[in-house]
């Protein structure tokens, strides 16, 4: 229940806050904690989904279709490599880059707490720099995605 209130505050499916659980008092190894993380999201998101396509319009998000698109393509092919780059990892390096991503992903979340909700864009919003971005963005997020077993929020 704490991590599912966590988790909404942020607007994520609580799958950062999660793994540290899993791992730490319910003792379960890195390697079963990141699948068995990544399934609860994965019900988490399709929960969220339809619960939320009945409540609320897409129509904000088709002016950002090619953008998601863009994002979903680099962080599909992205996922498959990390997934088979941590099936070669020992244990203990899986585990220090495992804590490696949470750290930095913990304190940009504390550090967003302090910025204002409005912030200016940093790219320019042009179609070709919106979609190279979103596929450069989208080969970051599925590697890490992948590695923590989240999905990609």
């Amino acid at each position: 229940m704490p991590i599912a209130i966590l988790g909404g505050l942020i607007g994520l499916g609580g799958a950062f806050f999660r793994l540290p659980v899993l791992v730490g008092p319910l003792r379960y190894s890195a390697r079963h904690a990141v699948p068995l993380n990544l399934a609860v999201s994965l019900i988490t998101i399709l929960t969220s989904l339809a619960i939320r396509t009945r409540t609320l319009s897409l129509a904000p998000v088709k002016p950002f279709l090619f953008v998601i698109i863009a994002l979903m393509s680099g962080a599909v092919v992205t996922a498959f490599i990390g997934a088979s780059m941590a099936r070669r990892l020992s244990r203990e390096q899986f585990e220090r880059i495992i804590v490696a991503l949470l750290v930095p992903i913990g304190c940009a979340l504390v550090i967003e707490g302090f910025f204002p909700q409005q912030v200016p864009a940093l790219l320019p919003s042009t179609v070709l720099v919106s979609l190279i971005s979103g596929i450069v963005f989208g080969v970051a997020i599925g590697l890490v995605s992948s590695l923590l077993g989240v999905a990609g929020g």
